[in-house]
């Protein structure tokens, strides 16, 4: 393979979706169909997601409920401890200037100065200066992935959140929600009103002539079957709640709207859909656009049966009750049509929407203006709008970044317009013709490394954002770099020089060696060597090694995964080389497959007995004794829920597990502590854990920091810094003295062991 020095974005590849260990040939859909389905395009990041979503079984309501127990517990045990000094706290320290997925923004109608930004993975943000300044303002939930915000029409104090990103790529990391959450005081604190079970939220509709009235499309569980798919209704604020549309368990209700002058007469977008690391579907003949106009008791079907038909979504103009706008995008998710509907006839009002990407399920579709119903917006990959009612479309605001999900536009100041995309917030005060980046630290961060010469100098990969670094910091002075996803990063220790990596190994060094039939992850793991960094390590579905003065990669092992994978599935997921001997070397892979060489790649040894088969997500060795080691894997999704982590003493002939009273959830990465071996830090889906008794027990470590998924951690050894890169809110660092660790904790740990009885779940 050639050299490659920059990714593009969104690579258009044509590689086949891996299976799991089972290859599922058929999915059973509504009326007792099946269809066999063979992907040949990747959306972004599915591979990061499949770590989340091996195996597929559908996370268990009591699950949930023990996660958010112990979310509870955790929160008030912190809370008390900082009273008295016992525990830090997390200090956030960026990128707040390079931006990260945003899933709506909502704007009162008495303000246009008041923004509402919902993360896909980070939470809501509050501004009241226009985009000026910023304060998280969910923060306390224990579900933060945002899927919609909502004002009451008729009252701006009253704000209604849907958890549960409904974008059905893979970039969904802290899966779906618990539901809807209201808010009386504009974000300062809120209420859970039910629908917890339904995963993810596409849209939430209050009606203009009745607050009482609350509509939700629940687009459920985006990865597996799920009978909570529906429609629901609320005629009382959301105090109790009915389903009043349901097409099947794999068909969701993605999008809904109300007429401004009638509560009854409604329209919804029902989506036929199943996203799996084998098996994606964006399409099918109950893909469709229903009309009630009794409140949802029956519904009309719009269109006649297609099954080539993918997602619609779908506005009504608040100033004329009788037009409809409909987006909609064929089966394999690329574009179709814009129509105007006027209650009797559809007329396609496509011309000039062109550019339109193959994977127009990620995008948010119509947004209709607040007071001139000839203005409409379409997001897809760029975003269009017309002044006309369809005539013609213009690309606006094409100096952002691409990938647009929300649009909102001022009732009260229509030249104020903020959009949201994967990079970020914009703002406009001249209808789009100038726009002004707004930072937030929302950076979906999938790695770091820090420069051991100095501390403070950090480098970060990131979804869909690229690569930056930093010298001093600060949130909004990281320095932005090279292209594409940036997924894996290491900092050579000795002069500050970076090997980094965009999807599925494009290196910014040369990749030649490297075998084009090798199987790579979205993330291929890359290593630098401990005793010569510039001499690096890098996962296919083998290790390879990279010797500078040979400017080559030589594969050093055979295939070390089950050898069965497709497509990108059976890779190797992490490695670890010993600190203490370099001739010790672990693998492990998204198939469960862990080795070991004791001899520099000479030779390999399985050392699975005592493992479960699940996805790898770490393998970490003692800094001292290369034959003790950590590994953690994750199969949240797999009815195994358990957090499962390992330690060996004797380089994986025998392995004990060590994950005992942690919460159920995936667990990302691990530290030890440089001067005591016993103190472990774990990365989980809700935050970072620690044992000062080499993991018989675990604790929340420090405070302000939200339940986001932390994706990898770093030791600062010389400051004695803990950093902790997030999937949805930056990076943050606490600092994490030797001694007050194990003397401020004791006490803290015999409470947590005494008050908190952590009740497993059966299956």
């Amino acid at each position: 393979m050639g050299t490659i020095t920059r990714a593009t974005k969104k690579i258009a590849s044509l590689i086949q979706v891996y299976c799991l260990l089972i290859c599922i040939v058929s999915i059973f859909f509504a009326c007792n169909r099946k269809e066999e389905e063979d992907e040949t395009e990747r959306d972004p990041d599915v591979d990061y997601f499949a770590i989340r979503n091996m195996h597929y079984g559908t996370v268990p309501q009591e699950v949930k409920d023990a996660i958010e127990k112990r979310f509870a517990y955790d929160e008030t045990q912190q809370e008390e401890a900082l009273k008295t000094g016992a525990v830090s706290a997390w200090q956030l320290i960026g990128p707040a200037n390079i931006g990260g997925r945003i899933t709506d923004l909502e704007m009162p109608k008495s303000n246009e100065n008041i923004i509402y930004a919902g993360c896909a993975s980070g939470g809501i943000f509050v501004s009241l200066d226009f985009g000026t300044t910023w304060t998280p303002v969910f923060d306390k939930q224990p579900y933060i992935a945002i899927g919609d915000i909502e004002i009451d029409p008729n009252n701006d104090s009253t704000v209604y959140a849907g958890t549960g990103e409904p974008n059905t790529g893979g970039g969904s990391i802290t899966y779906d929600g618990n539901g809807v959450y209201k808010s009386t005081n504009q974000g300062r604190t809120w209420k859970h009103i039910g629908l917890d079970s339904v995963g993810t939220i596409g849209k939430i509709a209050v009606a203009k002539t009745n607050s009482g009235v609350v509509y939700v499309a629940a687009v459920g569980d985006i990865y597996q079957k799920n009978v909570n798919k529906g429609l629901y209704k609320s005629t009382n604020g959301g105090a109790t709640w009915t389903k009043v549309l349901y097409i099947s368990d794999s068909t969701s209700v993605n999008d809904v709207a109300v007429s401004p002058v009638d509560q009854n007469t409604l329209y919804a977008t029902t989506w036929e859909r199943i996203s799996r690391p084998d098996v994606r579907v964006y399409g099918g003949i109950t893909s469709n656009l229903w009309k009630s106009t009794n409140g949802g008791t029956t519904w009309v079907k719009l269109f006649t049966d297609d099954a080539n038909r993918g997602k619609l979504t779908i506005g009504i103009p608040p100033t004329n009750a009788g037009l409809l706008y409909v987006s909609m995008a064929n089966k394999d998710g690329s574009f179709r049509a814009i129509y105007k509907y006027n209650g009797t006839t559809f007329t396609n009002i496509s011309n000039g929407v062109s550019g339109a990407t193959t994977y127009t399920w990620w995008f948010g579709g119509i947004k209709c203006h607040p007071t001139n119903e000839n203005i409409i917006y379409y997001s897809d990959f760029n975003l269009f709008r017309t002044t006309n009612g369809g005539t013609s479309w213009q690309t606006v605001a094409a100096s952002s970044h691409v990938d647009q999900h929300a649009v909102c536009i001022s009732a009260l100041n229509n030249q104020k317009v903020v959009i949201g995309n994967d990079g970020g917030v914009y703002t406009s005060t001249n209808a789009l013709s100038s726009i002004t980046f707004r930072s937030l630290p929302n950076t979906q961060v999938y790695d770091f490394d820090l420069y051991k010469a100095d501390e403070k100098s950090l480098s970060a990969a990131f979804q869909d954002n690229s690569f930056a670094r930093t010298s001093t910091q600060a949130l909004s002075t990281w320095q932005a770099f090279g292209g594409g996803d940036g997924v894996e990063i290491r900092v050579n220790p000795n002069d500050k020089s970076e090997t980094y990596s965009t999807q599925y190994g494009a290196l910014n060094i040369t990749t030649n060696g490297i075998g084009g039939s090798d199987r790579f992850n979205w993330r291929c793991p890359i290593r630098l060597d401990p005793v010569t960094p510039t001499i690096r390590y890098m996962g296919t579905n083998k290790v390879y090694k990279f010797n500078p003065s040979q400017n080559k990669w030589t594969a050093i092992s055979g295939d070390l995964t089950n050898g069965s994978g497709t497509g990108n599935f059976g890779t190797i997921t992490t490695l670890a080389v010993a600190p203490s001997n370099n001739n010790y070397i672990y693998s492990g892979s998204d198939d469960g497959q862990v080795y070991v060489t004791k001899n520099g790649g000479t030779s390999w040894q399985k050392i699975t007995t005592g493992l479960p088969v699940l996805w790898t997500m770490f393998v970490k060795t003692d800094r001292i004794n290369p034959e003790i080691a950590y590994v953690g894997f994750s199969g949240y999704r797999y009815g195994f829920t358990d957090a499962d982590i390992y330690k060996t003493t004797n380089a994986g002939t025998t392995w004990t597990r060590i994950s005992n009273d942690l919460p159920q959830v995936p667990v990302d990465d691990l530290e030890i502590d440089p001067t005591d071996p016993n103190t472990l830090y774990l990365a989980t889906d809700i935050g970072v854990y620690y044992s000062t008794n080499g993991g018989a027990n675990w604790l929340k470590l420090g405070t302000k920091m939200p339940s986001v998924v932390v994706s990898t951690l770093n030791f600062a050894v010389n400051s004695r810094y803990l950093y902790a890169s997030t999937y949805g809110r930056s990076i943050y660092k606490i600092p994490v003295p030797s001694l007050a660790i194990a003397s401020n904790n004791k006490a803290l740990q015999n409470a947590s062991t005494k008050s908190f009885v952590y009740e497993k779940v059966k299956h």
